[in-house]
């Protein structure tokens, strides 16, 4: 009777444990600002901050709902990427509420079977594998892979071609990613001329 309660906590234990959903370390729905900012430090520029040298960040967000942008410093003084699974890989974060909810990156379609090895590996199979129809300006068809997998408090999709049929994508998203839109659809952007 003993070992079964025991089994029994066990299982119960374990069928509470939630997945992180990271890159790098950084969790969305679990990584606030404040840790964010402590752990990567002058590597990174965010919006809530007031960095003259790329000022588009202060574009992208949003003060008045909470949004913060942030990108890695390297990225946009020199063109380098920092990497994920090894892979060259340019990354945004987006924080709502000083809470992670959305890690994209962006890399060479040429490395995505390296990064669709490394996903399989972290997060097991995909939910779904869906294959693409992406057409150019010339006429020119292509297939690519689309990849998701549905996890306890993110979704990850992993994508063959981007807006450009040499760049693959990747995006984790937070389940907060749903307050989020309805916090930007419900507060009308600020007139810059006001």
């Amino acid at each position: 009777m003993r070992s079964f309660m025991i089994l029994l906590i066990a299982l119960t234990l374990t069928a509470q444990k939630v997945e992180a959903c990271d890159i790098r370390g950084d969790q969305v729905q679990v990584t606030s600002l404040d840790e964010f900012e402590t752990k990567h430090g002058k590597n990174m520029l965010c919006s809530d901050r007031d960095y003259a040298e790329f000022p588009v960040l202060k574009k992208l967000a949003r003060d008045d709902i909470g949004e913060v942008w942030c990108v890695e410093r390297s990225m946009l003084s020199a063109g380098e990427a920092g990497t994920i699974a090894n892979i060259k890989a340019k990354t945004y974060y987006i924080f709502f509420n000083k809470k992670l909810i959305s890690i994209a990156s962006s890399f060479s379609s040429s490395d995505f079977n390296q990064m669709k090895t490394s996903f399989i590996q972290k997060w097991g199979e995909p939910s779904t594998n869906t294959t693409e129809v992406y057409s150019n300006g010339f006429g020119a068809v292509f297939k690519g892979e689309q990849l998701s997998w549905a996890k306890d408090s993110c979704t990850i999709a992993l994508s063959q071609y981007g807006k450009k049929i040499d760049e693959s994508v990747v995006g984790i998203t937070s389940f907060m990613m749903e307050e989020y839109l309805n916090a930007k659809k419900k507060t009308p952007k600020p007139s810059p001329d006001l």
